[in-house]
């Protein structure tokens, strides 16, 4: 683990920190619109989903080094929330974006400068309830 940030020194929380359990199955996500594992070296996983006990994790980095579409999985009605989910996420630099999840199960990666997103996001330490 490794923290990052000016004050990450003099102060740094652990709360919200999650992750699945090695010993979970996951599901490879298929990405979509030039999506791919991030390639910058960091061996930060192939973006993943799991479910456990009605909790959905997700895992892994990636990237769209052409840019374009921000949109870069869909995920299975069995992982699929009820609602709109905008949840944030580190992008590139240790930027805070998100990731938007729509019902239809359409995973978008965003940040305010948009290739901060494309060029890296992580979905480690995303987990939602199910149909929620």
């Amino acid at each position: 683990m490794q923290v990052f940030g000016t004050n990450a020194g003099s102060f740094t929380s652990l709360a919200g920190v999650s992750f699945p359990a090695s010993a979970l199955k996951s599901h490879a996500l298929t990405l979509i619109n030039g999506w791919k594992t991030e390639g910058h070296g960091c061996n930060c996983g192939n973006p993943a989903w799991s479910l456990s006990g009605g909790v959905v994790s997700l895992s892994g980095v990636l990237e769209q080094p052409g840019g374009g579409n921000s949109e870069f999985a869909v995920l299975p009605k069995a992982a699929r929330p009820k609602h709109y989910m905008w949840i944030e996420a580190i992008t590139e630099g240790g930027t805070i974006g998100g990731v938007e999840i729509k019902p239809n199960g359409v995973m978008i990666a965003y940040n305010n400068t948009p290739a901060y997103a494309q060029a890296f996001t992580s979905l480690a330490g995303i987990s939602y309830p199910v149909n929620s």
